[in-house]
């Protein structure tokens, strides 16, 4: 079983998770079997940003419809504006904060 809470801010008691105007649908996949590739286990580094081309490897941003993957070790700030384009799969092997 996987569970979440999701809010921009970690310190906030889990009643503010109701008070939020923004959703986020997340669904956990837990395989049986060999469909998970190793990953390896990094201390998050410093914060890099979701909307700079430097925090990625190929020094592009992720668009619409995209798999996109949160590398081990990468401590990524999503920080986009407004609406948040729809990725095809968002893989997390490092660590995410909304903001």
């Amino acid at each position: 079983m996987f569970q979440w809470a999701v809010t921009s801010n970690p310190r906030a008691p889990a009643k503010t998770l109701t008070e939020k105007s923004r959703e986020i649908t997340m669904t956990g996949i837990r395989c049986i079997g060999g469909c998970n590739k190793a990953v390896e286990k990094k201390k998050l580094g410093p914060a890099v940003y979701w909307s700079k081309t430097a925090s990625w490897p190929d020094k592009k941003l992720p668009k619409e419809g995209d798999t996109v993957e949160i590398l081990p070790g990468v401590n990524m700030i999503y920080d986009l504006p407004g609406e948040s384009p729809v990725f095809k799969l968002i893989v997390i092997n490092g660590g995410i904060t909304f903001n």
